[in-house]
């Protein structure tokens, strides 16, 4: 570029009018630049301003040319650097200056170089070459080993400045052993050329791996914060880098001993070890423009002030502006900023057009922050960021280390030490730098303000001028428009009536549905409030399902039903005491098999809590028996008589075993019928105990079952002996039947007259009499309450008074103690009658508040979390004996309850009244009564079958045929009660054989069904159909049973079905639907295959499953996804093929009308269907609630509730006409396949794939129940 002058420090500038006499940088002579000549950048002086002279009112145009010519820079723009002058030639016509030092700038191809021999070196191939030097990769053939040879570009014909700077690179970097930076192996000259021979990194720089994209903010913290480690031992070692940039920040995958360097050095500036930035290490490399920091202008190997070196995006402030005495460690943080500023946001913070562009950027601009080029950059990485790259060296880290710490306290989420500049700073700064614009634009912003107020005090009067008259206006128009409003007010009130009265109907209607959907919704809300407190308190459940104000009549449908069941707690009333003998006592034998009760009439029952059957009875009691006690083996019952006796009477349990194995294997309606021919026996005492002179209170048995203790009206406690009567447990267990008998009869030999049964120790214990006594289950104390309103805690064996508790307001008359002896529970009745629970070990007591009258009887779980209460107010009530809250009341009694136990499995507790009654109340909801289909099916070899392969029940639930996988084709009824006797009380669910008989094993069956009637059964084989039909009149079937009929089949077929009248037997195959006229099978066939195949209904490829109209002769048929409506003479009423979409409707069933339509499918999809008198198909609603495939269908009788069975082994009830769901019945562990509701609609039967069958039982009297006494009970 022609035009141009260079002074002797190297300066190149091109003035406007072409002509110069002094350098307007430095002040030197000028020199014309000829046209092959290299350029160099000059930049301001030592003062930031260029020099000008004084006849020269031009101010210089300062540009960059490349050495090249038409080649243009790297993006990054290289190196800043001066070239050397070159040397004086006859050709050239410059002027020879002074040495500079400033590197050279250019291409590599602005020297032809070729790499001399060197030494002990194989030079591989090159590398790189910049426009000072070039870089080989060889091998050092003596270590073999792999360098990196770097060489002076002009090689022989090097300068004494290029040698020299070539010379403090080498220094440099030998002075610096770090694992972060390039080390230095070797150094030397060959053929005049010199070389280093340096660590080779194979990794590229990290200009290379940069492609615009910015980094993740934690991986580029990571990474200069190594960089900045680094730069800080450089530092510390008296080195300024003065060009880092990313093109000299080599990488490498070496990842030998970086971290433990690194951990030392953060551990140094008291941090953690920071951990590896990425898989790769970056080494600072390139020292060739380093600086020393002891060194100094008259060193002569400085930088002369004035020239520019580094690369432009990357260099400080002051070292862009040539201040090079002012280059410190400050510029290596400064590039290290830009460094991250680059990876946080993909490009440089500087960047111009051309390198003086972005020199001039450097100086007087501030960076863009970060966040506003890439969002996701965390702020404090971004405070960090701008600190680097402040213009002033003061304001930036003071040191390199300052700035890893920094780094390693974002990356660990500590608090920087950084603080970024405020809104208001920032402006500071911007009015220092344009201080002319910053007065104009202060100046015009209080001009403004000044405008605005005057304006706006101006507009004020002038508005509320045009406002009063605007007002006036305003009121006159009012006037007006009130007059017109008025007129057309009434014309529209007139059209309004007229609108009105024509959408009368269409209101009402409306009005009528949604007081429909509204009672409803509120209905399925009460039942859902009832199905949470029927748990708690089912008397205030069932008070709420008789509400009619919340349970209107209309609405109640199966689910209220079921619901009004489960509130009915007592499971059953033992009345065969007669009403005059009021109940006093009661007891839970230890297995839970029997109960004993006993009142006023002096004689002891024993019954069976399940059923209600008396076993047997003792009598010999001369009064009321006031206390029942079962022995710890349940082979032994003491009872406690106002005739101041303890009688011990010996339980027939052998007897009772037999017995009830006998009636098990009958029907539950057999045993109520022998019963009325079989007595109960009644025995006799095996041993009285006379028990003091007055009445006998309480009787309890000690846990080991050795001691008996007794509480009387006398006030003392007897402790009697009863090892020498029958072998203790222990005994037994350690000696052996003989063994302990021998040891039972030398006791008793050894006892004061030789009795068995001997008082052991009396203790008076109350003033007034013992009321009650209890033993704590592990045998640690003995508690007894009395009429001196105390209780006392004694040991077991009474030798030890362990406590006496606070006296209560009245006679104690009741105490329980948990079976770990940590709780003892009294009652006091005073005002407030309630239940003390006291601690053993702190001796603190709780009140349980709920009783309205005198407390009774109380008693402990097995468990220990439950006790019960029982009193004048004729209620149970069960408390959680943890936290005291209460969880249930039972009503039902109408007397008040003297007495309450629990079974030992918790699940029920029975109480004994003054009204002669004992109930056995459950204390949980019953959801549902068990039978098993599979629990008699065994193979020859005794193998017990897995699962059903066909099931049915008929259409009132009250028949099944079942085949298993071992075969066996079964028929059984629900509960059967025979011909002309009336259906046995509710109890638990009972399957009964009939006498249907299958033969042997058949092969696996694929579909069943049974006659609504429950006496036709049909069974589908591989190829044959077996039917069972009632006998004709005359004589019995062969063996016993009724014999199928067995018809062969074409195809094989998955689907059966009966119609209501039991005359059609409908088969689904996969040609179609066919049918075969039962009456025909009858009579035509007395050998199996007998008779052709059916009659072809419709044809069909994929038909699955099929339901009866309840009245007419047709049929529903699924196919596919789709549903037809057939008659059974062939005719197709309805055809809906998409009706399921994509899933396969598994199951269908019409309501007792006819008039609905439900259908199931695959996908657990239930969509209702209205059936008008033609068998067309309206579409009504959808349901959805299952998470399986739907397999069974049923409408109850009134057609109010539907249930469905699905995989998901969950029964729903559904709102047909709301389409909502109202319970979900759970406790199959199996698909359910069959549901049906019984004739009255008072239950629910549903089977299980694995032979589970479950009754649904629902309480459907239209009359409430008492509440006070339910149904079960007698009136008093």
């Amino acid at each position: 570029m022609a035009g141009g002058f260079r002074c002797s420090s190297g300066h190149v500038w091109y003035p406007p009018g072409g002509t110069a006499s002094v350098c307007p940088v430095c002040g030197g002579t000028a020199v014309l630049l000829t046209a092959d000549e290299p350029s160099v950048l000059v930049l301001a002086g030592e003062g930031g301003q260029a020099p000008r002279p004084a006849q020269d009112h031009n101010e210089p145009t300062v540009t960059f040319v490349h050495a090249g010519g038409a080649d243009t820079p790297d993006p990054s723009f290289g190196s800043l650097a001066g070239l050397v002058p070159p040397a004086p030639g006859p050709d050239t016509g410059t002027v020879s200056g002074p040495p500079s030092s400033v590197v050279p700038f250019g291409h590599a191809d602005t020297v032809d170089f070729t790499p001399p021999q060197v030494p002990g070196y194989e030079i591989l191939h090159e590398v790189g070459r910049g426009g000072m030097g070039v870089v080989y990769k060889a091998r050092q053939l003596n270590l073999n080993r792999v360098v990196a040879l770097k060489m002076i570009l002009s090689g022989a014909h090097a300068g004494a400045t290029e040698r020299e700077r070539f010379r403090r690179e080498a220094e440099s970097v030998a002075a610096l052993q770090h694992s972060h930076i390039v080390q230095i192996f070797d150094i030397g000259e060959a053929n005049g050329h010199p070389y280093l021979a340096l660590e080779f990194v194979d990794g590229g720089s990290l200009a290379q791996s940069l492609s615009g994209t910015p980094w993740e903010g934690r991986r580029a913290a990571e990474l200069v914060e190594l960089l900045a480690r680094a730069v800080q031992f450089a530092h510390a070692a008296g080195i300024v880098h003065r060009d880092l940039k990313p093109g000299n920040i080599l990488l490498t995958q070496d990842a030998g001993p970086a971290d433990d360097e690194n951990r030392a050095e953060g551990r140094t500036a008291g941090n953690s070890a920071p951990p590896r930035p990425c898989d790769w290490r970056p080494k600072v490399t390139d020292f060739g423009l380093a600086k020393r920091l002891d060194e100094t202008q008259a060193d002569g190997g400085g930088t002369r002030t004035g020239a520019v070196m580094g690369t432009p995006s990357y260099i400080a402030p002051e070292q862009a502006g040539g201040k090079s005495r002012d280059v410190g460690p400050p510029a290596d943080v400064y590039a290290l900023g830009a460094i991250l500023y680059e990876l946080l946001t993909g490009r440089p913070p500087f960047r111009g057009e051309t390198p003086l562009d972005t020199v001039l950027q450097v100086l007087h601009d501030d960076p863009v922050q970060p966040k506003r080029l890439h969002a996701p950059v965390p702020r404090d990485l971004e405070t960090i960021c701008l600190k680097c790259l402040s213009k002033q060296p003061a304001r930036r880290y003071a040191s390199a280390a300052d700035l890893a710490a920094d780094l390693r306290r974002f990356l660990d989420g500590e608090p920087i030490r950084a603080r970024p500049l405020s809104a208001w700073g920032r402006g500071v700064k911007w009015a220092g730098r344009h201080p002319s614009l910053a007065v104009l634009l202060a100046t015009t912003a209080v001009a403004a303000v000044a405008l605005v107020a005057v304006l706006s005090v101006a507009y004020v009067r002038v508005r509320d001028a045009k406002d009063a008259k605007e007002h006036e206006a305003r009121a006159a128009q009012d006037e007006r428009l009130r007059a017109e409003a008025e007129k057309w007010r009434a014309e529209e009130l007139a059209a309004k009536n007229e609108e009105q009265r024509n959408r009368a109907v269409a209101q009402a209607e409306e009005l009528k549905l949604e007081t429909q959907r509204t009672r409803r919704a509120a209905y399925a809300l009460q039942l859902a409030q009832v199905a949470i407190l029927c748990e708690r308190d089912p008397f205030r459940a069932a008070a709420l399902l008789e509400d009619e104000s919340r349970c209107p009549t209309d609405l109640r449908d199966f689910a209220w039903a079921y619901l009004r069941r489960l509130c009915q707690r007592d499971d059953r009333a033992y009345l065969d005491h007669r009403p005059d003998d009021p109940l006093r006592a009661v007891a839970y034998a230890p297995d839970g098999a029997l109960v004993a009760t006993a009142g006023d009439a002096g004689s002891v029952r024993v019954w069976d809590p399940r059923h209600g059957h008396t076993w047997v009875t003792f009598s010999g009691h001369e009064g009321a028996v006031h206390g029942l006690a079962f022995s710890p083996d349940g082979t032994t019952l003491a009872s406690a008589g106002a005739d101041g006796t303890v009688r011990l009477w010996l339980l027939p349990l052998d007897v009772i075993a037999t017995a009830k194995r006998v009636a098990g294997v009958f029907p539950n309606w057999v045993p109520p019928l022998a019963n009325r021919f079989v007595g109960v026996p009644e025995l006799q005492a095996a041993m009285v105990l006379q028990a003091g002179p007055k009445g006998v209170n309480c009787v309890a048995f000690a846990p080991d079952g050795r001691t008996l203790v007794s509480g009387g009206d006398d006030g003392s406690l007897r402790w009697w002996d009863l090892s020498g009567w029958r072998p203790a447990v222990s005994d037994l267990a350690a000696l052996g039947g003989a063994g302990a008998r021998a040891v039972a009869l030398a006791r008793a030999a050894a006892a004061p007259d030789a009795r068995p049964v001997w008082e052991q120790k009396k203790l008076g214990a109350h003033a007034g009499g013992v009321l009650c006594v209890a033993f704590s289950r592990n045998g640690s104390y003995l508690v007894s309450g009395g009429a001196d309103h105390l209780a006392r805690v004694l040991s077991a064996d009474g030798t030890k008074s362990v406590r006496t508790l606070p006296a209560h307001a009245d006679a104690v008359r009741a105490v329980a103690v948990s079976p770990d002896g940590r709780t003892v529970a009294t009652v006091n009745n005073g005002l407030s009658p309630h239940v003390r629970l006291f601690d053993t070990q702190t001796w603190r007591d709780r009140r349980l508040f709920g009783h309205t009258a005198t407390i009774y009887a109380l008693a402990f779980s097995d468990d220990g979390r439950q006790l019960a209460s029982s009193g004048f107010d004729k209620t149970v009530r069960l408390w959680d004996a943890e936290d005291g809250r209460e969880r249930g009341q039972l009503v039902g009694h109408s007397q008040q309850i003297n007495a309450v136990a629990f079974s030992p499995d918790r699940r029920t507790v029975v109480s004994a009244g003054m009204d002669g009654a004992a109930v056995v109340w459950q204390t949980g909801t019953r959801a549902h009564e068990p039978d098993d289909v599979l629990r008699l099916a065994r193979d020859a070899s005794g193998k017990p079958a897995q699962a059903l392969t066909a099931f049915a029940l008929n259409r009132t639930g009250s028949a099944l045929v079942s085949v298993d996988d071992l075969g066996r084709v079964r028929m059984g009824a629900v509960d059967y009660a025979p011909p002309g006797r009336p259906p046995a009380p509710a109890g638990p669910l009972w399957l009964t054989p009939l006498p249907y008989w299958s033969g042997p094993a058949r092969p696996t069956a694929r579909a069943a069904t049974a006659s609504a009637d429950g006496r036709t059964f049909a069974v589908a084989t591989k190829d044959e159909l077996l039917v069972w039909q009632p006998p004709p009149p005359g004589p019995r079937p062969a063996r016993g049973g009724i014999l199928p009929v067995a018809v062969r089949t074409a195809h094989p077929v998955h689907t059966l079905g009966i119609d209501p009248t039991g005359r059609w037997l409908v088969t689904l195959d996969p040609t179609g639907v066919r049918k075969y006229d039962l009456r025909v099978l009858r009579t035509a066939s007395s050998r199996p295959g007998a008779l052709p195949g059916g009659d072809l209904v419709m044809p069909a490829t994929d038909a699955r499953e099929l339901a009866f109209h309840p009245s007419r002769e047709w049929l529903a048929v699924g196919v596919g996804g789709g549903v037809r409506v057939v008659t059974l003479g062939g005719a197709i009423l309805a055809d809906q093929p998409s009706a399921h979409g994509a899933a396969r409707v598994e199951a269908l069933g019409f309501d007792s009308s006819g008039t609905r339509l439900a259908t199931g499918d695959s996908a657990g999809l239930i969509r209702l269907w209205e059936v008008d008198d033609g068998g067309r198909l309206a579409a009504d609603r959808y349901l959805t609630g299952h998470g399986g495939a739907v397999h069974a269908l049923a409408f109850n009788p009134n057609g109010r509730t539907l249930a469905s069975g699905s995989d998901d082994r969950t029964v729903i009830l559904w709102d047909p006409v709301a389409g909502r769901e109202r319970l979900a019945l759970t406790g199959h562990a199996d698909r359910v396949l069959e549901v049906a509701f019984t004739a009255d609609g008072g239950a629910l039967v549903s089977v299980s794939r694995d032979g589970a069958v479950k009754r649904w039982r629902a309480d459907v009297r239209s009359a409430a129940p008492n509440l006070a006494l339910p149904p079960a009970l007698p009136q008093m």
